[in-house]
């Protein structure tokens, strides 16, 4: 972990109904796992522009969904709300959620869908984890 730096900047996404905030380092370190599984010199700009940051930085997901560095940070978001290594704040209750449910669809042509929902059953992030056929 010598590659993450000190400043506490975060990043975020931002939906219709929930603004997803994580910590800059916490990216970092998955990037830069992956560029220990393999190296991929698109990761190494991910690391060297999160590193680069001096501000908190959000994406605005229905404007940036075509984005394709977008959908390789959207992997690592899905990977950090799971790790419970989110902060997750509805808008309009201007409240922070405690926990999530997630489901995982498959389709039949093999399109995976993640969703993540409020325990009352309100979705407020879907991510296409792998095309189907």
């Amino acid at each position: 972990m010598d590659s993450l730096v000190d400043v506490p900047v975060k990043v975020g996404i931002e939906t219709d109904t929930a603004l997803i905030i994580f910590n800059r380092n916490d990216l970092i370190y998955l990037f830069d796992q992956d560029l220990k599984d393999w190296y991929d010199p698109s990761k190494k700009k991910y690391i060297d522009k999160l590193k680069s940051m001096q501000s908190d930085t959000i994406f605005v997901k229905e404007r940036n969904v075509s984005n394709l560095p977008l959908a390789d940070y959207e992997y690592k978001f899905h990977d950090l709300i799971l790790e419970g290594k989110a902060e997750i704040i509805l808008k309009g209750q201007n409240t922070k959620l405690q926990k999530v449910k997630y489901e995982q669809y498959t389709s039949k042509l093999g399109q995976v869908d993640a969703h993540f929902y409020t325990k009352e059953g309100l979705e407020f992030y879907h991510i296409l984890l792998a095309f189907g056929e």
